[in-house]
Formats: C-alpha cells, sequence, structure tokens
C-alpha cells in the first residue's frame, strides 16, 4: 500500500488530544529537528573536553551511536507510527501513550548527555528501551491484520533495538569492543534497508501526484517483483556485511544490491522533477544508497562516498581498544 501527504492528514485526530501528540510525526521529527541542532554543539564540547564524557563510551561511537539510535531513531519512530495505522486501518498511536514513548526517548538523550556524571548501570538501561517500545507499538497495529509484508518492518526495528543493546554491552565490557563496531554498523545497515523498503512505497506515490500536477504525460514505473528484489538485496548486503565484511561474498552482495537498486530508480523518471526539491531530494536518497551499495562492491579506497562507513570498524584501533 502506497502512502502520501494526503494520507497522514486525514487520519482522525482526538479532539481531547493535545494536538502535538495527535500523530507520531509530529513530536518525533520536531524532536529529531531539534537534536540534530543541538547535539552538533553538544558533541564538539564533549570531542574537545568541555564536556565531561564517559570514560566506558569513546567519543567517536558517542558520536554514531546517537546519529542512529538517538537522531534516526525517532525519524523512524515519527514516521512509521502514523504510515502502520494507515496501512493498516488500525487506530494510530495517540495522546498519553504517544507523550509517554517521546518521554522514553527524551530520558535516553538525557541520560547519554549526563553520561559523564551518572554509572552505566542507570544510563544504559534507559537508553534501551525506546526502540523495544517503538517494536511493541508497531506489533500492536500490524498483528492480526494479515499483512505479512509489513512484519518485515517489525524486525528490521528489533535488530536495530538489538544492536543499541550490543553496544551498551560492549561499554559494559560484557562483549568486545570489536562487537560495538560490527553493532554500529549493523545500524547503519538496518536503516539503509528501512530507507529502501519505505522510498520503495512513497517515492512512487509523490512523484506520479507531482507529475499529474503537472499534467505530464511521463509514467512511473513501479513493478512490484523488482521492488521485492531490491529490498532483498539490500538485506543480503546488510547480512553480508555483518558476517564477511571484506569479501567477496559482500562484493557480490553489494553489486546484487546496486543494480537491483539503480533499474528501481530508473523505473521513477526522477529526471522528469528535477524542479521539485520535495520529490527529486527523495530519489536522491536513492541514488545515494546506490552509490554506497556499488562502492561497496569496489575496495574501499577506491570510493569516496563509502570511506566514512569505515571508521565504525577502524574505531577501536584508533582508539587504542
Amino acid at each position: 500500500m502506497r502512502i502520501g501527504v494526503d494520507d497522514l492528514t486525514r487520519q482522525p485526530v482526538s479532539q481531547r488530544s493535545f494536538a502535538l501528540f495527535g500523530r507520531a510525526f509530529r513530536p518525533f521529527f520536531l524532536a529529531a529537528a531539534l537534536y540534530a541542532a543541538l547535539s552538533v554543539p553538544a558533541w564538539t564540547l564533549v570531542w574537545l573536553g568541555a564536556l565531561p564524557a564517559p570514560s566506558w563510551l569513546m567519543p567517536a561511537w558517542w558520536h554514531g551511536h546517537e546519529m542512529i539510535f538517538g537522531f534516526v531513531a525517532a525519524a523512524i519512530a515519527g514516521f512509521l507510527l502514523t504510515a502502520a495505522p494507515v496501512w493498516t486501518g488500525r487506530p494510530a498511536l495517540a495522546g498519553r501513550p504517544l507523550a509517554a514513548l517521546v518521554a522514553l526517548w527524551v530520558a535516553g538523550r538525557i541520560a547519554l548527555f549526563s553520561a559523564g556524571a551518572l554509572p552505566l548501570w542507570l544510563v544504559a538501561p534507559s537508553r534501551e528501551r525506546f526502540l523495544p517500545a517503538v517494536a511493541a507499538a508497531l506489533a500492536r497495529t500490524l498483528y492480526g491484520t494479515g499483512q505479512y509484508r509489513n512484519y518485515g518492518i517489525l524486525v528490521v526495528v528489533s535488530v536495530l533495538a538489538l544492536a543499541n543493546a550490543v553496544m551498551h554491552a560492549a561499554a559494559m565490557g560484557l562483549v568486545s569492543p570489536l562487537a560495538a563496531a560490527r553493532a554500529l554498523r549493523l545500524g547503519v545497515d538496518g536503516v539503509v534497508v528501512l530507507i529502501v523498503v519505505v522510498g520503495g512505497r512513497i517515492t512512487p506515490a509523490f512523484t506520479a501526484n507531482a507529475l499529474r500536477r503537472l499534467g505530464s504525460t511521463v509514467q512511473v514505473r513501479s513493478i512490484p517483483w523488482l521492488d521485492r528484489a531490491t529490498v532483498a538485496a539490500a538485506a543480503l548486503f546488510a547480512f553480508a556485511e555483518l558476517v564477511a565484511r571484506g569479501t567477496a561474498w559482500s562484493g557480490a552482495a553489494a553489486l546484487a544490491a546496486g543494480v537491483a537498486a539503480a533499474w528501481r530508480l530508473l523505473g521513477w523518471r526522477g529526471w522528469a522533477l528535477r524542479r521539485d526539491p520535495l520529490v527529486w531530494s527523495l530519489h536522491a536518497g536513492s541514488a545515494w544508497w546506490r552509490r554506497v551499495s556499488s562502492c561497496s562492491a569496489r575496495p574501499i579506497s577506491a570510493c569516496r562516498s563509502r570511506r566514512w562507513l569505515d571508521f565504525t570498524h577502524s574505531a577501536p584501533a584508533r582508539w587504542g581498544r
């Protein structure tokens, strides 16, 4: 099922609910935007030593953790908890339960900023509960609908929750520090899989609607089997990066993902809306993923767009861990 802006605005909102908590995208998108603006200078202060940092978490991992499990997690929650009720026809999370979920996310961010002055056993639980809570809210909406393909989204969110827990376990010394690097990379790849899934649902719909408004005769082609193949290739690539990174197997998976993503992207006819920033930005996101996956099929040194991803694996060596 496709989802567009009109679908979001047509969702009923309880008249007794505060407007901010009427739909999940409102507080979470606002929180993500504010956190993006505030966390950059805060992390800079941590990096420079002006803000106390926890001895059990390297600044590089602090930064990576909050990018994926802080900022991006809020955006994921805002979108999925708004879109899932549209897909299923079930009531949306709103009012006090939504406010409680937002408070859980905020508590995790406060805990991490205070981590330099708080014990690890107090900080870790407050940061580990948000993604499982999001997964539980999604399960409540998806269960019993018969829409089995949407269960895959629940699996990805659960994998993100697991990766977050592994990072905390590494910080506590329960697993090897290298496990934190793998968990962070798994978090990045999990987000990419979600982008591939959601992009395949909203980008063709937004593009087709925009072309109709312009009176264009260009037709958007969205091929169901190609969508499924692209998602499967992205998931295979994520798995290969986890268990066989840098091998011929991961390279082959990356090449398959890049080819599938490029083929799908061509059918969406993004070039016809190059003057519409809202729409072409969606295509640009898909094009970035195609670029990164294609680069992953070659040596890391050959692709500048992928070098930043390798930092998650080299960080332990850089910090002498």
